[in-house]
């Protein structure tokens, strides 16, 4: 069994006892909970090979429960289909959150490392993000992401802290390494993010996360690391939500060095625009992303891509989704695809 499942059992350990300390501290609280999930479909065309088909996003199955007053517990399990076209099953957050006062907020567990906005925003389920795919910047792992989107740790934050509505989050855990799992040997990161919403609907933020991947573990390239490098991701967004108006930017560099070698800066953003009309968002995207020759953990690449669509509410639980998007390839060729997207909440 590996580390993960042996923390994760091991959180799950923890809950009757937490449960039975707020019982007898707040009179027994009868546990709630609820069941929902998330699923889309999609087909995709791209061009100039002529491929073609359609694909199964995935199937979000999300449950929560209020086990007193000020305790909940949450997991979220994701079945979706892997590159070799088989089913898998991940446990993507599993936490159990203490909420002491709306500045002070306890969590443990599995969770969504809280470094910008759309990892914090937008979760797995496709219907809550405006556009159909994830930036690059905000791949998960098994996507071969730049950032580390989950940590399994310990997390304290706030929210709406004074007329600015500041909030903040600080994390301290394991990183994921490749394919969503921990690494052979994995070191304690430490994650520091500030936000405020000084007016409504505008919303600025900053974030750092800082680590050292150890010698041994799996790099990005299949390869594995010769030396500890350690590593230093900064980070700022900015988004405002109000009326008609979408607009989402956010960009983070990713800073790394061993003992033997010279930092290297890589680096990912994107540019989200989008105007409602009722029930209808036309929208448009440009992210970009680059590994420079040299980087010890991730494969050299540069990356432009640009995005076109609109997105259809059909109800407050279903949104169909049409984009066409121009993908810089890194032998500086373009590609073409077009995308649609029907996904679901229940």
């Amino acid at each position: 069994m590996n580390r993960t499942f042996r923390s994760v059992f091991g959180l799950l350990a923890l809950v009757p006892s937490v449960l039975s300390a707020q019982d007898m501290n707040m009179g027994g609280t009868e546990s709630q909970t609820k069941f929902g999930g998330f699923a889309d479909v999609g087909y995709r065309s791209f061009r100039p090979s002529g491929k073609a088909g359609f694909d199964f996003g995935g199937f979000d199955l999300f449950i929560t429960s209020k086990l007193s007053q000020k305790v909940n517990f949450l997991v979220e399990t994701v079945f979706e289909r892997g590159g070799d076209g088989v089913m898998g099953v991940d446990v993507e957050r599993l936490s159990i959150a203490y909420n002491y006062r709306p500045y002070a907020r306890f969590a443990a567990g599995r969770f969504h490392s809280p470094l910008g906005y759309w990892n914090s925003a937008f979760h797995h389920g496709a219907i809550m993000a405006p556009v159909i795919d994830r930036p690059f910047i905000a791949e998960f792992e098994d996507g071969n992401g730049l950032l580390p989107m989950h940590n399994l740790g310990a997390m304290v934050s706030g929210r709406d802290i004074s007329p600015l509505h500041l909030g903040y989050d600080v994390a301290i855990g394991s990183q994921l390494g490749i394919g969503g799992a921990l690494t052979g040997n994995p070191t304690t990161g430490v994650t520091l993010a500030l936000n405020a919403e000084p007016v409504s609907g505008f919303k600025i933020g900053t974030s750092l996360y800082k680590d050292t991947r150890l010698k041994g573990i799996e790099t990005q390239t299949g390869g594995t690391l010769a030396a500890d490098v350690d590593q230093l991701i900064t980070g700022a967004f900015a988004a405002i939500n109000k009326g008609k108006l979408e607009v989402i930017g956010e960009v983070h560099n990713i800073a790394q060095k061993s003992a033997t070698t010279s930092t290297v800066n890589s680096w990912g953003g994107y540019a989200y625009a989008g105007i409602r009309s009722g029930t209808v968002v036309p929208y448009v995207m440009y992210e970009a992303a680059q590994a420079k020759d040299g980087d010890l953990f991730y494969d050299a690449m540069s990356l432009h891509n640009a995005a076109v669509g609109v997105r259809k509410e059909l109800t407050a639980n279903t949104v169909v989704k049409f984009e066409m998007k121009s993908i810089r390839l890194p032998n500086k060729t373009n590609r073409g695809e077009f995308s649609t997207q029907f996904a679901l909440q229940f």
